[in-house]
C-alpha cells in the first residue's frame, strides 16, 4: 500500500512545476530583447550624433548672417524715411493745409457762390426786362387787333336786320358783349429794372471770381510754401538718419554672441573629434558585450528547454506499475534532460545515486568510495558519495545503477553557475539602478539641474559655477536649469545666457540725442505763411454793394400778378365759339357771314397774338419768383458771408504758427516712429529671437535622456531584470531537477526500501535474512575498498 500511494504522488507530483518551468522564459525573453535593443541603439549613436552636431553647426553657422541681416534692414527704414522727407510737402504741408481747410474752402466757397449768383442775376434782369419790352408790343398789337374786330361787330350789328324781333334780341346780346374785347393788363405800368440793371453792371466791374481764385491759390500754396522753408532742415534730419545706420552697424562687432559662439565652435569640434574617435571602439566593446550576454541568454534558454523536456517527458511517459529497471523510453529520456539540466551551468555534472564499473563489485569505483550505509541511513533513502577527484564530473562510468538518490557534485557546480548570473544581476542592477535613480529621473524633472546650481558646489569660490565659466563674475544669477528651460523654449542665446551683463543692447541701440535732435529740428521750423489772403478789400466791398443793389427791393408782387393774369378779360376761344354759335341761328345774310367771319378773326389773334404773350409772361414769372427766392435776405447772407471769411482770416493770421508746430511735431513723430519700431524689432530679434539654442537643448537630450538613459540604461535595466527573474526561477528548478529525475530514469538494479522499522520487525524472516546478508556484504565490500 505504502508503494502504491509513493507511486501515484510520484506520478503527479510534476503537474505543479509546469508553471515554474514556463516562468523563465518571459525572464529570458526580456534578456534577449534589452540585449538586442542595446545593439541596435548603439548603432544608430553615429547618426544620432552627426545629426546633433549638424544642428549645432547650422546655429553657430547661421547666426552671424541672421546679425547682419537684421541690422541691415536699417537700409529699408532709412529709405522709407528719406522718401518722407522728400514728400514732406504732402505729409506736412498737406497737414497743415487740411487742418485750415474746414475753415478756409467752405467761406470761399460762398464767395465764389455770390460771385456766380451776381453775375446770374444780372443776365436774369437783363432778360426779364428784354421780355416786358416784347410782352409791351405784343400787348399793344393785341389791342389793336381787338379794335379792330370790335369795331367790324359793331358795324355789322347796325345791320337793319338786327331791327326784326327775333334777330334783334341775338344781336343785342352780342353787342353788349363786345366790352369783352379788351386786354386785360397794361405792361407799361410795371416798375422798371433799369436801375437794378445798371447796379449790377457797377458790381461787376470788379471781377468777384477772379478775387476768389486767388484765394484760392494763395491758400492752395501752403504744401509749397512749406517744402520751400524746410529744404535745411531736411537737410539736417538725413544727415542724423545717416549718422545713425553708423551706429547702428557698428553694434555687430560689438554684440558677444559671436564671441560665445567661437568658443562654442571650438568646444563643438574637440567633442565631434572625440566621439568619432571613439565611437568605433564603443560599438567593438558593445558587441563583445551583445555576444556575451546573448551566449548567457542562450544558455539559460537551453536549460529551461532541457527543463521542460523533462518534465513533459518523465510525466508522460512515467508508468507506475513499471519497476526502475524496467521504466519506458520517454521516462527515461526525461530522467536524462533533468540530469543534463542540472550538469549544463558547467558543459556536464553527474548527478549519480549509484555507480556501475566493469568489476564484480558494484559498489567498486576507482574515483568514488561508498560508506556504509546504516539502518536509519537506509530508511531515509540517503545514500553518501563523497568525490576523490576533480575530474569525477567527467567520469564515463557515471551512470546510474539504483534509484537511491544523491546530492552529487554538478549539483554544487550548477549552483555555482547560478551565483555567477545572480553576480552578473546584482551588477548590471547596481550600474543600472543607480544611474536611472541618480541621473535619468533628476534629469528629467530638472532635480539634477537643481543640484548643479547648488552655490558652491562645483567651485568653492563661485556661487553660480555657470556665470562664473561665462562671465567671469559669479555673483550673477545664472543657473543650468535657467539655460536649460530657456533652450527648451527655443530662446535666443543673448537672453538665455544674459548677455546683457556683458554688453547691455538697449543702451547701444539708444537713439534719444538723435531723436532729441530731430524732434528740435520739426518742432523749430520757421515756415512763414503770413501772406495768405483770403479776400482783398476790393472783394470785400463788391460783396457789400451787391447787397445794397436794389435787387430785393424790386416790387416781384406786382410782377407776379401782371403775368399771372390771362392777356384779355375774355377767352377770346370761347367767345369766337359762342359768336359762331349765335350766327349760325340768324338768317342767312351778311350779318350771319360778318360774324362768322369775325369768329375766325378771333381764332387767330388768339393763335398769333395771345399764345406767344402768355408764353412770355409765364417765363417772366418764372424768373422773376427764382430771382426773388435768391434775393430773399441777401443783406444778411452777404453779412455772414463777410463776418466768416473774417473769422478765417483771422484764424489764418494768428493761429497758423500754432498749426504749424503742432503738425512739425506729428510729422517728426511719424518719421522717428520708423526707427523706433526698427530698433524695437531689432532688440527683440536679438534678444529673443536671434541664435535660438534649442538644438543645444536637443544635444544635450541626445546624450542624456536618449543615449545614456534609453539607449543603454533602459535596457540594462530590463536585462538585469529578466535574467534576475530566470534566475530565481531556475534555482528550484535544478533542485526539483534532482529530485526528480530517479523517478524517470531507467535503473540497472531493483532496490527496495522500507520506510520504518515497523514494516521491518513485523515483514517475513526471509526479507529479515536477506538484509541481514545485504549488509554484511556492503560491510566486506566496503572493507575490501578501503583495502583496495
Amino acid at each position: 500500500m505504502a508503494d502504491s500511494g509513493r507511486a501515484h504522488a510520484k506520478e503527479n507530483f510534476p503537474e505543479p512545476l509546469l508553471p515554474v518551468s514556463l516562468s523563465p522564459y518571459i525572464g529570458i525573453i526580456y534578456g534577449f530583447v534589452a540585449n538586442q535593443h542595446i545593439r541596435t541603439h548603439i548603432e544608430k549613436t553615429r547618426k544620432l550624433s552627426e545629426s546633433n552636431f549638424n544642428d549645432l553647426r547650422t546655429l553657430l553657422n547661421a547666426t552671424p548672417g541672421q546679425i547682419d541681416y537684421v541690422l541691415d534692414q536699417y537700409t529699408t527704414t532709412k529709405a522709407r524715411a528719406f522718401s518722407d522727407l522728400d514728400n514732406i510737402k504732402l505729409l506736412l504741408g498737406g497737414g497743415i493745409f487740411e487742418h485750415l481747410k474746414p475753415r478756409v474752402v467752405p467761406v470761399l466757397d460762398d464767395i465764389k457762390a455770390m460771385a456766380e449768383e451776381i453775375q446770374e442775376t444780372r443776365e436774369t434782369l437783363v432778360e426779364v426786362n428784354s421780355i416786358l419790352t416784347d410782352m409791351r408790343h405784343l400787348s399793344a398789337n393785341l389791342s389793336n387787333s381787338l379794335s379792330n374786330v370790335k369795331r367790324n361787330l359793331e358795324q355789322a350789328l347796325n345791320d337793319p336786320m338786327c331791327s326784326v324781333h327775333p334777330v334783334m334780341t341775338t344781336c343785342s346780346n352780342i353787342m353788349n358783349s363786345l366790352r369783352l374785347l379788351d386786354g386785360s393788363i397794361d405792361f407799361d405800368q410795371l416798375p422798371s429794372l433799369d436801375e437794378q440793371i445798371g447796379n449790377l453792371n457797377d458790381i461787376l466791374q470788379t471781377n468777384l471770381s477772379s478775387l476768389v481764385q486767388k484765394g484760392y491759390k494763395s491758400f492752395n500754396a501752403i504744401p509749397g510754401i512749406v517744402q520751400n522753408e524746410t529744404v535745411n532742415v531736411v537737410s539736417d534730419v538725413k544727415m542724423t538718419l545717416d549718422s545713425i545706420g553708423s551706429d547702428i552697424k557698428n553694434i555687430s562687432k560689438n554684440i558677444p554672441i559671436q564671441d560665445k559662439l567661437s568658443n562654442f565652435i571650438r568646444y563643438l569640434n574637440d567633442t565631434e573629434n572625440y566621439i568619432h574617435r571613439h565611437l568605433p571602439t564603443l560599438e567593438e566593446y558593445d558587441s563583445y558585450r551583445w555576444l556575451g550576454s546573448l551566449v548567457v541568454c542562450c544558455l539559460l534558454t537551453l536549460m529551461v528547454i532541457f527543463y521542460c523536456l523533462g518534465l513533459l517527458c518523465g510525466t508522460y511517459g512515467y508508468n507506475q506499475n513499471a519497476t526502475p529497471t524496467r521504466r519506458g523510453c520517454v521516462s527515461n529520456t526525461g530522467g536524462i534532460f533533468l540530469m543534463v539540466l542540472s550538469s549544463q551551468h558547467l558543459n556536464m555534472f553527474c548527478s549519480l545515486p549509484s555507480l556501475k564499473t566493469k568489476t564484480e563489485n558494484p559498489y567498486q569505483h576507482p574515483f568514488f568510495h561508498l560508506t556504509p550505509l546504516s539502518a536509519q541511513t537506509s530508511r531515509n533513502k540517503d545514500l553518501c558519495l563523497l568525490p576523490i577527484s576533480w575530474f569525477a564530473t567527467s567520469c564515463p562510468a557515471c551512470t546510474t545503477v539504483t534509484s537511491l538518490p544523491a546530492t552529487v557534485s554538478g549539483v554544487g557546480f550548477s549552483f555555482f553557475f547560478c551565483w555567477l548570473l545572480m553576480t552578473i544581476v546584482v551588477l548590471t542592477f547596481v550600474v543600472g539602478g543607480n544611474v536611472e535613480k541618480l541621473v535619468c529621473e533628476p534629469y528629467q524633472n530638472k532635480k539634477l539641474f537643481q543640484v548643479l546650481d547648488t552655490p558652491y558646489l562645483l567651485n568653492a569660490d563661485w556661487k553660480y559655477y555657470l556665470s562664473g565659466m561665462v562671465f567671469n563674475k559669479p555673483d550673477i544669477h545664472l543657473t543650468f536649469e535657467q539655460v536649460y528651460s530657456d533652450c527648451k523654449e527655443n530662446k535666443g542665446i543673448y537672453a538665455t545666457l544674459k548677455l546683457e551683463n556683458t554688453y547691455n543692447i538697449s543702451e547701444f541701440l539708444s537713439i534719444k540725442e538723435h531723436t532729441g535732435n530731430i524732434n528740435n529740428n520739426f518742432e523749430n521750423m520757421n515756415i512763414r505763411i503770413d501772406n495768405i489772403v483770403l479776400l482783398d478789400e476790393a472783394g470785400k466791398r463788391n460783396l457789400m454793394d451787391f447787397s445794397s443793389s436794389g435787387i430785393d427791393k424790386i416790387d416781384y408782387g406786382a410782377f407776379m400778378a401782371a403775368t399771372g393774369k390771362n392777356p384779355t378779360k375774355v377767352n377770346l376761344l370761347s367767345f369766337a365759339n359762342d359768336l359762331e354759335v349765335k350766327a349760325n341761328h340768324l338768317p342767312q345774310g351778311n350779318l350771319k357771314q360778318t360774324l362768322k367771319n369775325n369768329a375766325g378773326i378771333l381764332r387767330n389773334i388768339h393763335r398769333d397774338e395771345i399764345i406767344p404773350l402768355q408764353k412770355l409772361m409765364s417765363a417772366v414769372h418764372q424768373k422773376l419768383k427764382e430771382l426773388q427766392q435768391k434775393s430773399s435776405g441777401l443783406g444778411v447772407k452777404v453779412a455772414n458771408i463777410s463776418l466768416v471769411l473774417d473769422s478765417a482770416q483771422d484764424f489764418i493770421t494768428n493761429r497758423i504758427s500754432t498749426i504749424i508746430a503742432e503738425e512739425s511735431k506729428k510729422y517728426g513723430n511719424s518719421i522717428m516712429s520708423y526707427f523706433e519700431r526698427y530698433l524695437q524689432w531689432v532688440k527683440i530679434s536679438i534678444t529673443e529671437q536671434m541664435a535660438a539654442c534649442k538644438p543645444v537643448a536637443t544635444a544635450l537630450d541626445s546624450a542624456i535622456d536618449v543615449f545614456l538613459c534609453s539607449y543603454i540604461i533602459d535596457p540594462l535595466n530590463l536585462f538585469w531584470f529578466g535574467i534576475g527573474k530566470a534566475t530565481a526561477f531556475l534555482l528550484p528548478a535544478i533542485i526539483f531537477a534532482v529530485k526528480l529525475a530517479k523517478y524517470y530514469r531507467r535503473m540497472d538494479s531493483e532496490d527496495v526500501y522500507d520506510d520504518d522499522m515497523e514494516n521491518a520487525n513485523t515483514g517475513s524472516r526471509r526479507h529479515q535474512a536477506s538484509s541481514m546478508e545485504n549488509a554484511n556484504i556492503g560491510s566486506h565490500r566496503h572493507r575490501d575498498t578501503q583495502t583496495y
